[in-house]
């Protein structure tokens, strides 16, 4: 006969007495508030792509605004469908289920340790990779004390390969220690309602080794990538350019090549010249004399904007005019006086 664990035991007791305050509860509905947001940001800056006339930004950020919508969908019919499956569940755990789910847990799982200070269950996966990504081990981390409020657990990466452009998203499912749920929201809840302490556990790994693209903070073909600071779109290492200026990343739509130097800036950087309107960067162009509006060395003659030569000739023109005239007048005063 296999002698009982009395480490398990002991976290099996005190884990029953938590789940005991906590099982019968209704499942929490949760609005999904972060799905809402990104899809107001990439909205926000759809309008700035295409009022600056960044066409392919703006198409490329319409796509992940359309993948960010079908996102909030999926969420606000998961919290619908749990709102309408909120009746209390029949079964309720004993300590020796919760003895015979720890000791599931441990065959299943790195290692398991419970903190009795801070009520927390804590399990190691083993590495997690998802099309040759290498993401390392992570820690499912349930707060016991909170079962029965939304998302009581964490998940932490433990030696974290974090995406090039969001070092808080060191999973494509997984953002600031929190795990984006997905389909998955209403089971874990369940799990959880129930305490099925091995369900919730398996069913989280299970997020973690799959890829869904649809629902990625940052996709997996972009993980090394950056963030183009203009349109906010992820930018592969081929495709990055970096202003001469202030040195941020740029997607090669948003990146400006001065006309006269040559190097790439971004938006905030270059100014248009107001005669050929065409870009250059604040070097480039200087201040005419007269109306001090900045323009390309090509388009200035001494110093002075097209529209100021141009107005200074007309003034030199009719006070030329007026001159002859003056002349004239006086001329013809003299020619009477002769007679």
């Amino acid at each position: 006969m296999t002698k009982p664990d009395r480490r398990l035991e002991r976290m099996a007791r005190r884990l029953f007495e938590l789940l005991g305050e906590t099982q019968g509860a209704g499942l929490s509905v949760e609005l999904p508030m972060t799905a809402w947001k990104e899809c107001e940001r990439l909205a926000k800056l759809i309008a700035k792509a295409e009022a600056r006339g960044w066409l392919a930004a703006a198409r490329r950020t319409h796509q992940r605004f359309v993948t960010a919508q079908q996102t909030l969908i999926d969420r606000l019919s998961a919290a619908d469908w749990a709102f309408q499956s909120s009746e209390d569940d029949p079964h309720r755990s004993t300590a020796a289920d919760c003895y015979q789910e720890l000791q599931a847990l441990q065959s299943e799982f790195v290692s398991i340790d419970y903190d009795r200070q801070t009520r927390k269950l804590k399990v190691t996966t083993e590495e997690i990779v998802l099309d040759d990504l290498n993401l390392g081990p992570f820690e499912i981390v349930l707060e016991c004390n909170r079962i029965g409020d939304a998302s009581p657990f964490q998940v932490v990466a433990l030696d974290a390969n974090p995406a090039g452009t969001d070092s808080e998203t060191t999973h494509p499912h997984v953002q600031n220690d929190t795990l984006c749920e997905g389909d998955g929201r209403v089971p874990i809840e369940r799990a959880l309602q129930q305490g099925r302490l091995y369900d919730f556990f398996l069913i989280v790994r299970q997020i973690l080794g799959t890829y869904n693209s649809s629902s990625a903070y940052v996709s997996i073909h972009d993980w090394h990538g950056t963030r183009c600071r203009d349109c906010g779109t992820t930018i592969a290492d081929d495709d990055r350019d970096v202003c001469s200026r202030c040195e941020t990343d740029l997607c090669s739509d948003c990146s400006y090549v001065c006309s006269g130097c040559s190097e790439r800036f971004c938006h905030e950087c270059t100014e248009v010249c107001e005669a050929c309107h065409e870009y250059y960067c604040q070097a480039c162009l200087q201040s005419c004399d007269k109306c001090e509006f900045t323009f390309c060395e090509d388009c200035l003659t001494d110093e002075k904007c097209p529209k100021c030569v141009e107005k200074e000739e007309a003034d030199e023109k009719n006070s030329s005019s007026e001159a002859d005239t003056q002349v004239h007048t006086e001329c013809l005063g003299e020619a009477a006086l002769s007679s």
